[in-house]
């Protein structure tokens, strides 16, 4: 839980219904968060007050309320640099991408998540940088138009989240993996039903593995609960939340390659040890449901 040292124990409560609400039950979020800002301020706690701004930026987010979203995200961001506070600079900038993704910005969104992710590299924040390049990833998705560079970004993070041991993360990534293999077979079956098949039992296989690690994530998790795991877009895993490839190969191998595979023993992999001849590798418009990084 994000908590302001020293702050009330009020003050220190309303935070953490708050963050807890934020991307589950937006709007009970919203309705604690007026309460928070007050105590926030009352006690003259910025770093408080940051956050709660923040949260109840993602909140409005979520419940389409694209004017409020910004302007909470937008005071938040000020606050960060006033504090000279670069982790959660990164973070309310990642949620500014968020919610112009949110209302179809992309362009914008993209620059907003790529600024996000050059500063979490700086400050060498790794569940930061994951949740970066899985929220491009997903932003690049729903753009329909870079397939390509959106599994480049979601396969990145899903490395990422394995390395870390956060199966919510891996879940987020292989869902929108799964969901470019969905749409590359959707678009192959009329001019080639067989590479068509075969990506689409690719796709079954990596959302398989998704539920596994979604699954996994209601364990107590090994390395500590991660703080910025909203369940995608933040769940975009920030949260929360296009069309693939349209192009294919015919030979089972150039497909499997092309995926790559999951990493031999990772939470979410379907096989214990890599697969000889099939090996599938797998990866916060709006993140409601779906699955960014919660960062």
């Amino acid at each position: 839980m994000s908590q302001s040292a020293g702050a009330p124990a009020e003050l220190a409560d309303l935070l953490a219904t708050v963050e807890r609400t934020a991307n589950a039950e937006p709007l009970a979020c919203l309705e604690a968060g007026g309460p928070a800002l007050a105590a926030a301020r009352a006690a003259g706690d910025t770093d408080a007050e940051l956050q709660v701004q923040y949260f109840i930026g993602f909140a409005n987010h979520l419940v389409s309320r694209d004017d409020a979203a910004m302007a909470a995200m937008e005071h938040a961001l000020h606050l960060a640099r006033a504090r000279k506070d670069r982790r959660w600079e990164a973070r309310v900038i990642g949620g500014l991408g968020a919610v112009h993704s949110g209302f179809g910005d992309n362009a914008s969104a993209i620059e907003y998540l790529e600024q996000s992710l050059a500063i979490r590299r700086e400050i060498g924040d790794a569940f930061g940088i994951a949740a970066s390049l899985n929220n491009l990833g997903v932003t690049f998705e729903e753009m329909g138009l870079f397939p390509d560079r959106a599994r480049e970004l979601l396969l990145e993070a899903h490395e990422m989240f394995v390395e870390l041991g956060s199966s919510h993360g891996q879940s987020a990534s292989l869902s929108h993996l799964a969901s470019l293999d969905i749409a590359r077979s959707e678009a192959l079956a009329a001019t080639d039903p067989q590479t068509a098949a075969e990506v689409a039992d690719l796709a079954l296989v990596t959302a398989r593995a998704a539920i596994d690690c979604a699954a996994q994530r209601r364990q107590p998790p090994p390395r500590g609960r991660d703080p910025d795991h909203r369940g995608a877009r933040t769940d975009r895993v920030e949260p929360d939340r296009g069309g693939p490839a349209r192009a294919g190969r015919s030979d089972r191998d150039g497909v499997h390659r092309r995926h790559g595979a999951l990493p031999a023993g990772s939470c979410c992999s379907p096989w214990p040890t890599a697969p000889p001849a099939r090996r599938v590798r797998c990866r916060d418009h709006r993140p409601r449901g779906g699955s960014r990084a919660g960062r």
